[in-house]
């Protein structure tokens, strides 16, 4: 998921020669990983309009292994509706990715999540995920990017029943000046049903390693379920 870099980094330079490639805001995840020894901060705010809820912090911190090789981890999220709060899983992962040629380069992140309260563990189980990126650098203002994978939930859970979900992705980036960049996207959830969404937004560097985002999305199913929200992120040198 990446956005002003889309032309800074996701378009021309190398994985390493980075300063900020954020992972957010879209579902797509970037075909960049951080540097070794390099951190890389994000945050956010999710509104829903339709059920009036907060989802917050967002948060996930991103350090490089090696040139190729990042490890992620992603504290749980927060859910605050009607004075009634909801707390999410917690997550962690790697992220290799590779160039393939000048223009095309691939990825894979698998990932495994766990609820954080103990009654939550015992019914939903863990949750593993694998993901396969890429991205197309069109040697323009604009880049195509997405992603494509499964995840199963409820390992080791109560009810000891498997299910699955597959997603897929497509993202379109374009750069407005060195600031400035937008992002449409679509993509789809499929598991007892199969659920297609769209969100865009827009992306302000602030400076080389901080970055604004705003966006907003939509169930094409119920445009009364749609969402905004607001994210930062912020790179730190190793």
């Amino acid at each position: 998921m990446q956005k002003i870099t889309l032309l800074a980094l996701f378009l021309s330079a190398p994985a390493t020669a980075q300063e900020l490639s954020s992972d957010r805001p879209d579902f797509s995840w970037s075909t960049q990983t951080v540097a070794p020894s390099d951190l890389i901060l994000e945050a956010g705010l999710a509104y829903d309009l339709s059920q009036s809820s907060i989802t917050l912090p967002q948060l996930l911190v991103r350090t490089g292994i090696t040139d190729s090789l990042e490890f992620r981890i992603t504290a749980p999220d927060i859910s605050l509706q009607d004075q009634e709060s909801a707390f999410g899983a917690a997550s962690v992962g790697v992220k290799y990715a590779t160039e393939v040629n000048e223009q095309i380069r691939i990825g894979l992140l698998p990932s495994i999540a766990l609820p954080v309260t103990g009654e939550d563990r015992e019914l939903s189980g863990i949750q593993s995920g694998l993901a396969f990126l890429w991205s197309l650098d069109t040697d323009t203002s604009v880049g195509i990017y997405g992603s494509l994978g499964t995840q199963a939930r409820g390992i080791g859970g109560e009810s000891g029943e498997l299910s699955f979900e597959h997603f897929a992705s497509m993202t379109l980036g374009w750069s407005v000046n060195d600031s400035i960049s937008l992002f449409a996207e679509g993509y789809s959830l499929i598991g007892e049903s199969t659920d297609i969404y769209a969100d865009a937004g827009i992306i302000y560097l602030l400076k080389p390693t901080l970055q604004l985002d705003f966006y907003g999305g939509v169930p094409i199913a119920d445009p009364s379920a749609a969402w905004i929200g607001f994210g930062i992120s912020t790179f730190v040198d190793g």
